[in-house]
């Protein structure tokens, strides 16, 4: 599930330049957050990863990857 998820999101990409620009933002800010949505497709994403707990939006991400805990 984790391979075929990233093979369709590499399919569907975004611009190189996009994510460049966001790569050097978080690389370069003073208090770097723990994680950028690089394309948040809803206003509810928006406020899920702004206001969950970075452990929690862990726990939903690896679900949805399909990664289990080892």
């Amino acid at each position: 599930k984790f391979q075929a998820t990233f093979v369709e999101q590499g399919r569907n990409g975004l611009a190189p330049e996009k994510l460049g620009r966001l790569i050097h933002k978080a690389l370069t800010t003073a208090n770097p957050k723990v994680r950028y949505a690089i394309n948040p497709s809803s206003l509810a994403e928006k406020a899920i990863m702004h206001f969950a707990p970075a452990r929690t939006m862990d726990k939903v991400i690896a679900n949805m990857l399909g990664l289990k805990r080892s």
